[in-house]
């Protein structure tokens, strides 16, 4: 009996979230901007609270500035070493075009170069 009013109480305040086919399911995280935002919000209503609420105000924000901070440096450092891989590719091209042999120039062209080349003398 006790269980059973428990799991009405909880489906009933959505603290447990259930799918269509009445399986529990996890609640979706809200994402970091709007956490941040909250606490923002909640700092600003906070102004006039004890010290404590403050403090931990504050910490609640350090917290997340953290995880966006540690984020944004995991964005960063996947792109940096994308774009390594990327420049090393080009570099890898680079030498492979250097080193691949050339053709002979045909007579049409090597009098094209020489004329070119008595030109600009």
């Amino acid at each position: 009996m006790k269980t059973e009013i428990r799991r009405m109480l909880d489906n009933a305040h959505g603290t447990k979230l259930q799918n269509s086919y009445g399986l529990q399911t996890k609640p979706r995280a809200k994402k970091l901007s709007v956490q941040i935002q909250t606490a923002l919000d909640d700092a600003v209503k906070a102004k006039n609270a004890d010290p404590s609420t403050q403090d931990l105000i504050k910490a609640r924000l350090r917290a997340l500035e953290r995880l966006d901070d540690r984020k944004l440096r995991k964005k960063l450092k996947t792109l940096t070493d994308a774009n390594m891989r990327l420049k090393a590719e080009i570099a890898e091209l680079k030498a492979a075009a250097l080193a691949r042999p050339t053709r002979p120039m045909t007579e049409v062209e090597r009098v094209l170069a020489e004329l070119k080349a008595g030109g600009q003398q």
